[in-house]
């Protein structure tokens, strides 16, 4: 790699200043709440997380060491997570400085492109800031998600395939399909990225190349798919079988996608277009303009769902924190080997070891056919739990409604704090089995560590 020079290293200088600052800022806010831990504000980036560590200790993909769970929503970022966690350890910090240092290559090879279109230096930092603080990067960053990976392999991915197009080569070089299959590796929306790069191929008469372009980034979620598949799970990850987006995240996808397609066939007719005059051609539009135009139309979409995911970024880490992980030290110090269910399974699945139920289905399978079949409930739920040998159940309400409880024992309840609100979360511990006696007397035994504010109360 190789640093620019004069202005241009001073604006890159700047720029990573202007991320790095925000990024100590929010954790900084953070830290002061959570006497000093890491907290993210996902459930998804412990489970990201946990499928990472549980990858390098144990050869497992899941969030304990015992089963298959297709509980991530990337491939690529828990093994890259799980590569880190086997040489140095598993620690809270790591996916934050793996998200910062994706950022700052980012940040760099957007430059790199920058220079290399002969953009000035002051064009270059109005661009490079315009993009962290809209993104926002930072908050992708702290995030705990693998959301600046994906950003960073998307941008090599284009402006590759833009470079070898507009360098006029009679083969694609072997980084644009190595940078598809990473981007698709690293969420499955990027097949979306690559198939609208496929038609920009097919567009210009490169339909072999767009095949194969499209064969190699899809395989990743195919060789997933059949692994789940023979594991029993779904071909894709629960989370994307359980639900889609939200709604107005699918309607500017969806209009993303036409938009794209509108710009490459508009890109086709300016560059292939009909003899004019006295045999002149209209000139060529230029096809970085084309690649920075798709990836800022398809990127719309997801930067409405980082903003609206993660605009409270502060309070949903400190509620995190606060609600789940006493529940998470409670398991970890009394259940940390056993089999649990849960309905808030992120904290639980870093700190502890042992099997566990996802009430949710987002890491169990056999929830998830349940729902899609209609026929989760109560008597479901106590079937599965009992078949997984749970010995105890940790549940907020409302999960189940008083008539709906399964014939579990209810042994205790914490009204837990939430300082966005004044009603806060119940948390209600069942004992699966008639013998509660375990539960009763390490609920009470754990008492003395629970923070004075959490109110306890026992049945």
């Amino acid at each position: 790699m190789q640093l620019p020079k004069g202005r241009s290293l001073i604006v890159l200088l700047a720029a990573i200043v202007a991320l790095v600052v925000p990024i100590i800022l929010l954790e900084n806010n953070v830290l002061r709440h959570t006497n000093g831990n890491i907290a993210f504000p996902l459930d998804s980036a412990f489970l990201d997380i946990s499928v990472g560590k549980n990858l390098a200790f144990y050869s497992v993909w899941g969030v304990s060491k015992y089963a298959f769970q297709s509980a991530s929503t990337s491939l690529l970022y828990p093994v890259l997570l799980a590569v880190i966690f086997f040489v140095i350890g598993s620690h809270l910090i790591i996916p934050i400085v793996l998200n910062g240092v994706a950022a700052i290559c980012f940040v760099y090879a957007l430059q790199q492109a920058l220079i290399h279109r002969g953009i000035k230096p002051l064009h270059q930092l109005i661009i490079l800031l315009a993009v962290i603080f809209l993104a926002p990067l930072p908050l992708m960053v702290v995030s705990g998600m693998g959301y600046t990976v994906q950003l960073l392999f998307c941008f090599l991915f284009m402006e590759s395939l833009a470079t070898a197009i507009d360098q006029g080569v009679s083969q694609l070089p072997r980084r644009v399909y190595l940078y598809g299959l990473l981007a698709v590796a690293t969420r499955y929306e990027d097949i979306v990225l690559v198939a609208l790069a496929c038609l920009l191929l097919v567009s210009i008469n490169r339909r072999r190349e767009a095949l194969q372009l499209a064969g190699i980034s899809l395989l990743p979620p195919v060789l997933f798919g059949v692994i789940s598949l023979s594991k029993g799970s779904y071909f894709l990850p629960n989370s994307l079988v359980l639900g889609p987006y939200p709604s107005y995240i699918l309607y500017l996808a969806i209009a993303g996608l036409i938009i794209g397609c509108l710009f490459i066939w508009q890109y086709r007719q300016l560059a292939v277009g009909p003899v004019e005059g006295r045999g002149t051609i209209r000139p060529r539009t230029s096809i970085y303009r084309l690649s920075f135009a798709l990836l800022t139309v398809l990127g719309l979409p997801f930067i409405a769902r980082n903003i609206a995911t993660l605009r409270h970024f502060e309070g949903d880490s400190i509620r995190i924190y606060e609600q789940q992980y006493p529940m998470a030290a409670f398991v970890h110090r009394y259940y940390h080997r056993q089999t649990i269910g849960v309905n808030n399974i992120g904290a639980v699945a870093w700190f502890s070891d042992g099997r566990k139920l996802d009430f949710t289905g987002e890491a169990s399978a056999d929830v998830i056919k349940s729902q899609r079949e209609h026929s989760w409930g109560p008597v479901l739920a106590d079937s599965l739990s009992r078949k997984d040998g749970v010995r105890a159940a940790i549940v907020s309400d409302p999960w189940f409604s008083p008539g709906e409880l399964p014939k579990w024992s209810k042994v205790a309840s914490w009204k837990l704090p939430d300082t966005q609100s004044s009603s806060g979360e119940v948390l209600n511990f069942y004992g699966i089995n008639n013998d509660t006696s375990w539960l009763r007397k390490s609920l009470h035994d754990y008492e003395l560590y629970l923070p004075a504010r959490i109110a306890v109360k026992y049945y």
